[in-house]
């Protein structure tokens, strides 16, 4: 899994006074985001324009060119960015991975959480239990009830709850004091629903495909490690559009033609 994150530092004109000489920094993640998908890497959808937004950021600020992740698998990587840890060190090595409370160093979580424990060692959070759903999500907040049971409701699309969640904790949050906000988005994961006023978005466009979407080479992307030895371990590792993967597969989630099976 590929995630792309983005690291704002907030003007001073939301400083606290007794703060000032501290940056407050507000950190978004999108989840399952490529950077193929976003236009200011230049990739192959950046003449659709998908994401003018963060075109505009990457533009006034700046964007990292020459970087690699430590764990491209989703939880792990997470643990990564909450610890500062490798994954051997922070003990979340798998998508089953937990992250204790002792091992939990930053402040304010709201969005997607996805490390099973309590992010009880946060001042405040408001996260997703689980993968969360895309419409009308529930989230998980420190209240009267111990964890999991704390439970609030929310009606709407999941990416405009989690920053709405977010703006309210900045319109309510000590001035006086510098944060650290770290809001996760759920979106695009999958499985993808986009939300109802981006029906007709691209609708009448043509989206390129991949050039290696069918000719792939002959001895396949990936390494030993990836593919197994002589290939024993392409039916179980990621996630396929065909019906390759026999767990994970757009086939059966989407009931895909047999055609796509023959080009995978």
């Amino acid at each position: 899994m590929k995630i792309i994150l983005l690291l704002l530092c907030i003007s001073a004109s939301l400083r606290g006074t007794q703060g000032a000489d501290r940056p407050n920094i507000l950190y978004i993640m999108s989840d399952d985001h490529t950077s193929q998908a976003i236009g200011a890497y230049g990739g192959r959808l950046a003449k659709l324009n998908p994401t003018p937004t963060i075109d505009k950021l990457a533009a006034e600020g700046m964007r990292f060119d020459r970087v690699f992740c430590t764990n491209s698998i989703c939880t792990p990587s997470r643990a990564s960015i909450l610890t500062g840890q490798y994954s051997q060190n922070s003990g979340v090595t798998d998508l089953n991975g937990v992250l204790p409370p002792e091992r939990q160093y930053l402040p304010t979580m709201v969005g997607k959480w996805h490390l099973e424990a309590e992010p009880a060692s946060f001042d405040y959070y408001n996260v997703l239990p689980g993968q969360g759903k895309y419409f009308d999500p529930d989230t998980l907040v420190r209240g009267d009830q111990a964890w999991p049971k704390s439970v609030v409701k929310h009606e709407g699309y999941v990416s405009d709850v989690i920053t709405d969640i977010g703006i309210d904790w900045l319109d309510k949050r000590d001035v006086s004091k510098p944060f650290f906000l770290m809001l996760h988005h759920k979106a695009p994961h999958d499985m993808f629903e986009f939300a109802p006023r981006y029906a007709d978005y691209l609708k009448d466009t043509e989206i390129p495909e991949p050039d290696n979407l069918y000719n792939q080479p002959a001895a396949g992307f990936g390494s030993v490690a990836t593919r197994g030895d002589n290939d024993s371990l392409v039916h179980r590792i990621g996630t396929s559009v065909s019906k390759r993967h026999p767990v994970r597969n757009y086939g059966m989630d989407f009931n895909i033609s047999q055609g796509l099976e023959d080009h995978e």
